[in-house]
This record gives structure tokens, sequence and C-alpha cells, in this order.
């Protein structure tokens, strides 16, 4: 889940913000090989909400928004701190993403389709990942 309170430091943000803007140079630039389903914290608010006005007491909802490549996740952040890379994938460790907080294993990828019918019911807004991430960067760098 990705998002952000105006205000509140993140240092794990902060770092990755530092690190797609170029501004660790000791940092390896490259990308895990792999990825996850992504979803704004908007839209899981989004979700939430509508599974408590229209949904079926007692029923689970699974929500997703997003299934990303941990390259395609990391180049989003490059792009939108202006420093655009083509990232190569490889079997190492991430120093932003080790393996020990990748809870599918390393280079796995976790993938999930949310169902149409449950996304119109719940009402949550989809495709917001790229613009969460630019409006992170955008905070941080004002």
């Amino acid at each position: 889940m990705l998002g952000r309170i105006p205000g509140l430091a993140v240092p794990h943000i902060d770092v990755l913000v530092n690190y797609a803007s170029g501004n660790i140079p000791d940092m390896p630039v490259f990308a895990p090989r792999g990825g996850t389903n992504h979803i704004t914290s908007t839209a899981l608010a989004q979700a939430v909400a509508g599974a408590l006005e229209r949904g079926e007491s007692g029923k689970p909802y699974l929500v997703g928004d997003e299934n990303l490549s941990w390259k395609e996740y990391l180049e989003a952040w490059f792009t939108a701190a202006g420093n655009p890379q083509e990232l190569a994938v490889t079997d190492d460790e991430h120093p932003l993403f080790p393996n020990i907080i990748l809870f599918a294993g390393a280079g796995a990828t976790v993938s999930y389709q949310p169902p149409a019918d449950e996304v119109a019911l719940l009402g949550y807004q989809r495709g917001g990942i790229a613009g969460m991430i630019k409006d992170i960067v955008a905070s941080a760098n004002a």
C-alpha cells in the first residue's frame, strides 16, 4: 500500500525519493526480480467505505490495483524524481527491498486482478500508483 500523510516523514520513503533522485551515489541502481500488486491508501480507503456502505455483511473482499514488477515500480520513482532510468533486473538483494521484507520470497511475483463487479460495488479507483508516486516525490522536494 502506498500513500502519504502531509507533514509525516516516513524514513523509508525519504530514502527511496533520494535514491530515485540520484542523491545516494553509492547505492547500486537496479531492480530485484519479481513484483507485486500495489494499491494506494486512497483506493483502499474508498474500498473500505464502499464495503461498509454497500458490501455484503460478513463477506471478505480482496482489493488491489496495479500488478507491477519491481522494475516498473522503481522506474516510476526514478521518472517522478526527474531522473528516468532503465533499470537492470538482478537476483541480488536490493538495499531498499531486502529479501526478508518480500513476503512471497525473493524473485517472486504476486499478482491479483480484482473482479470488475467487486471494484464497481466497492467504488474504488484504480490506476493511481504513478500519480501517488509523483505526489510523494513532489511533497518530498517541496
